[in-house]
Parts: C-alpha cells; sequence; structure tokens
C-alpha cells in the first residue's frame, strides 16, 4: 500500500468570497433551469454547491493551477481535461487523518481522474485520487446509496498528487516508474 501524504491547503478570505459567489451562482442556475437536487445526503443543494466550489478553489490552489471556476458544465472536468473534484464537507475545524471517503456515481466518466478534497473553508486538505474505473469496483458499490454509489476509501487513493499535473498541462513528467505509468496512462 502506498504511504498517504496528504496536502493541506488554507483559503484566504477573498478567495472564500469567490468561491462562495460560484457557488450560489451554481445553485441559482440549477434551480432557474429547473434540475432536480439528487444529493441525498441531507445537506442543502446550495451548501454543497458553495463547499464543492471551495473544494475545487482549494484544490487548484494547493496545485498552483488556475481554477476555471466553471458554471452549468456539470460532467466537464472541473480542472484540465480530465480531472474531477470531489469535496466531502467536515464538521471538525481541521479534517482528521482518517476522515473521508471519495464518491463515484454511475454517470461519472471512468476514464477521468477523480481527486478527493475534505474540509470546510478556510481548511481543506487534499487526500489523493483514483482513476474512475480503479474505483468502480464492487467492493466498494454501496447499493443502499440513492443513486447506487461507489464509496473510495482514502486510504485506497493515490497519493502521488504530482501526478495529476501532466493532465493539466497535457504533457508527461519527465521520469515515471511503470507503476505510476500504468496509473496515469493506462491504455
Amino acid at each position: 500500500m502506498k504511504k498517504f501524504a496528504p496536502l493541506y491547503v488554507e483559503l484566504t478570505p477573498d478567495e472564500i468570497e469567490f468561491a462562495k459567489n460560484i457557488g450560489d451562482t451554481r445553485a441559482s442556475e440549477s434551480r432557474r433551469m429547473g434540475l432536480v437536487d439528487k444529493n441525498t445526503s441531507g445537506k442543502s443543494g446550495l451548501f454543497l454547491d458553495l463547499i464543492g466550489a471551495a473544494g475545487e478553489l482549494a484544490f487548484c490552489k494547493g496545485m498552483n493551477l488556475e481554477w476555471s471556476a466553471s458554471i452549468n458544465t456539470f460532467k466537464l472536468p472541473d480542472v484540465g481535461h480530465d480531472i474531477q473534484v470531489r469535496t466531502a464537507p467536515c464538521n471538525a475545524a481541521y479534517p482528521p487523518d482518517d476522515f473521508g471517503n471519495l464518491i463515484l456515481k454511475q454517470n461519472d466518466n471512468p476514464s477521468h481522474k477523480f481527486v478527493l478534497v475534505v474540509g470546510n473553508p478556510p481548511h481543506f486538505v487534499i487526500k489523493g485520487w483514483i482513476l474512475g474505473r480503479f474505483g468502480m469496483i464492487p467492493k466498494w458499490l454501496n447499493n443502499d446509496a440513492r443513486p447506487p454509489s461507489w464509496f473510495v476509501p482514502y486510504k485506497k487513493l493515490n497519493a502521488g498528487l504530482w501526478l495529476l499535473a501532466p493532465t493539466v498541462k497535457n504533457e508527461k513528467p519527465a521520469r515515471m516508474d511503470r507503476q505510476e505509468r500504468k496509473l496515469l496512462y493506462p491504455g
């Protein structure tokens, strides 16, 4: 098993406000379009849009990438051409080390890379990532969730966040071992 190495990110008050505005716009656009909230967590759609936007911004800040702050793009990648950011809100001021599962849904693109970010503004932790198809395995499928979803334990995520950078810039890193190459370029 890979050694887990999370990346801690703290957003500034201006960054939090920016993410809040994007999340609010996403929520109001969804309502305007008459979209049905499929969230079954008990948390409001607005809250999840706000926390999702903040998580995307935290990921981009931690990876030193520009955040697109996109609206109405739905299943398109959040970052680059194949990175989806999933944010799990945490009630603690600082997310505990053992917190978080990455949730994959049936309509997610199995060839995208999914990143787990946990926390609440201003404190976030980038836990790791997994290629969708490697997370969509029977042992992580929860049929009791509505809709049925895969819950990937954070300990099973790839800790090598630097492997994600080439997918944003569309270039291969200079040196990779065989296992890293298979993770990034499985085809």
